[in-house]
């Protein structure tokens, strides 16, 4: 089985369990940001993004992505930041549910990004 079947497999027989584990080190994560501890919160949210491979909710990678482009912004950390929001913008699809919200979302990091820099 190739890396990708595995994936697959993964996805359909455990991806509601990885969506789980994926919103509790969201919640963490976002917890952590929130109390001022940058370094935790984007150690947390990394994690998250592993899990979030093999979930079967595909939008929770967008949010992760996105709270990890405002942490590292808030860590005096632009370039990294803006890494992370180059892959918010390949993510988001104009098939998407929340289209524009996203993209405007994203788009406003940039801004603060650009300023940071």
């Amino acid at each position: 089985m190739g890396k990708q079947a595995f994936k697959d497999r993964m996805q359909k027989d455990f991806g509601s369990y990885f969506a789980e584990i994926v919103d509790v080190f969201f919640k963490n994560a976002t917890e952590e940001a929130v109390n001022g501890n940058l370094d935790e919160a984007i150690s947390i949210a990394n994690d998250a993004l592993v899990f979030a491979k093999y979930s079967n909710d595909k939008y929770s990678i967008l949010y992760i992505v996105g709270m990890m482009c405002q942490a590292y912004l808030d860590n005096n950390q632009p370039e990294l930041s803006e890494k992370f929001f180059k892959y918010g913008m390949t993510i988001i699809k104009e098939s998407d549910f929340d289209y524009e919200r996203d993209l405007n979302s994203f788009l406003d990091l940039k801004i603060l990004i650009d300023e940071n820099k």
